[in-house]
């Protein structure tokens, strides 16, 4: 488990929505001319496409463990589409027959998802590219081989196969390819916690040591992670806990389906 993750929204994120971009969709964070950019980790751009894409996955992790079902398409994206996300809204919260959907409270439960999701993606993506910085800095490469050989086991190992994994992750609004990457991301994690724990025992140190490696390592990439305005996350520099969200994108889609 990742252990950077501090914050309630993060930690819920990696118990519960294992979330990751392919390769391609990392490129395109670096973005192109015209590309609107809402965050930057020491040279690497994130462009609000990529944010987008992973609102969507976000949701389609989270809709599927609240609601056991799979996320209609055009509840969340960045920028927000209220008219869209209000017309699939409606179709979700229940209502008696003969009776009209309550715009002004589906707007504000899209809103309310909207920041949220927001939120919880962007804090991940962010992550995900203090973890490519870092192995670049560090010189530690993952072989496309090992991310095969590491996608095979967890088929086998937790769903039976490649048929029953390629249900699940489309149940999860998820590709093959955003899989590969998690991976790929979890494998550079590894090493990187390998590397701290190696350099905790040199200094003599146990569990505190290691805490305090990582927290420093937080720090120094906190400063070099750049959000724009509108854009919170804790990995962004000059975040208080004041600008965490609330409801929690779980509470509002079970608030909307229960129609309250």
């Amino acid at each position: 488990m990742n252990l950077r993750h501090s914050s309630r929204t993060q930690q819920r994120l990696a118990t519960s929505v294992l979330l990751c971009l392919c390769l391609a969709m990392l490129l395109t964070a670096c973005g192109g001319s015209g590309e609107k950019t809402v965050a930057t980790v020491g040279k690497t751009k994130l462009s609000q496409a990529t944010l987008s894409h992973w609102m969507q996955t976000t949701l389609g992790g989270d809709y599927h463990a609240e609601l056991n079902t799979s996320a209609p398409q055009g509840l969340v994206s960045d920028p927000v589409n209220y008219p869209r996300c209000i017309k699939v809204a409606a179709q979700i919260a229940p209502r008696a027959a003969g009776t009209k959907p309550n715009t002004s409270e589906l707007r504000l439960r899209c809103r309310q998802l909207n920041a949220g999701i927001k939120q919880q993606a962007l804090g991940y993506v962010l992550s995900v590219l203090w973890a490519i910085e870092e192995g670049n800095e560090l010189g530690l490469h993952v072989s496309e081989g090992e991310v095969t050989r590491r996608m095979r086991q967890l088929a086998d190992r937790d769903y039976h196969g490649p048929v029953q994994f390629a249900k699940t992750l489309a149940s999860l609004r998820r590709t093959v390819a955003d899989e590969r990457f998690l991976v790929k991301r979890n494998i550079l994690e590894d090493l990187y916690l390998k590397r701290i724990k190696n350099k905790a025992a040199a200094l003599g140190g146990g569990q505190k040591a290691e805490t305090k490696l990582i927290l420093e390592n937080n720090a120094k990439w906190n400063a070099r992670t750049i959000c724009s305005p509108g854009y919170v996350a804790w990995e962004c520099k000059g975040y208080t806990p004041a600008e965490e969200v609330s409801p929690a994108p779980a509470d509002v889609l079970g608030a909307l389906q229960a129609g309250t």
